[in-house]
């Protein structure tokens, strides 16, 4: 189990769009919203069958590094939308 602290009071939240070709449109950000608005917006043009994950992400206790927690959300692109499951 990935042990993820919490570098402030909102913490940070990754996402990143993986489709056939491999990783695509990634991104950090301090806001799970917003996070999940930009997700959803590259999702949107993304190609279909495109995945996006959405995890909490904090810094190692010990060594320099992040940590990324389980994934939270995850949305597939389906040609102008996003199914999210």
């Amino acid at each position: 189990m990935v042990r993820v602290s919490k570098p402030g009071p909102s913490g940070l939240w990754s996402w990143e769009v993986r489709d056939g070709a491999g990783l695509g449109a990634v991104g950090v950000t301090d806001d799970r919203s917003r996070a999940r608005a930009l997700l959803a917006r590259a999702l949107e043009v993304a190609p279909v069958g495109a995945t996006g994950y959405l995890c909490r992400v904090g810094l190692h206790p010990v060594r320099s590094r992040y940590e990324y927690g389980p994934v939270l959300v995850v949305g597939t692109a389906t040609g102008g939308g996003v199914t999210w499951t």
